[in-house]
C-alpha cells in the first residue's frame, strides 16, 4: 500500500529508494513542483534516466508500515 492504494510491486531489498512508474505517481497525484530536485536513476539494464525525487505518505508491506519514504 503506498499512501492508503493498493499496488503490485516487486521489492528490490537492495534499493535506496521506491523508483514509481510515471502511471503509479499519476494514481497517486504525485506532480513534481520546483522543489522536488531531478536526479539521475540508473536501470538494471545499465541506462540512465531523469527523475523526481519526492515524499510517499506511507508505505505497508504487510503489517509493516513506514512514513515519510523517499521515492523517485
Amino acid at each position: 500500500m503506498i499512501d492508503g492504494e493498493s499496488f503490485k510491486m516487486m521489492v528490490d531489498s537492495g534499493a535506496s529508494t521506491i523508483s514509481l512508474p510515471g502511471e503509479d505517481a499519476a494514481r497517486l497525484d504525485l506532480v513534481p513542483g520546483p522543489n522536488d530536485p531531478t536526479v539521475d536513476m540508473i536501470l538494471a539494464d545499465g541506462r540512465t534516466v531523469k527523475g523526481h525525487r519526492m515524499m510517499l505518505k506511507s508505505v505497508r508491506v504487510g503489517r509493516f508500515t513506514v512514513d515519510d519514504v523517499d521515492c523517485s
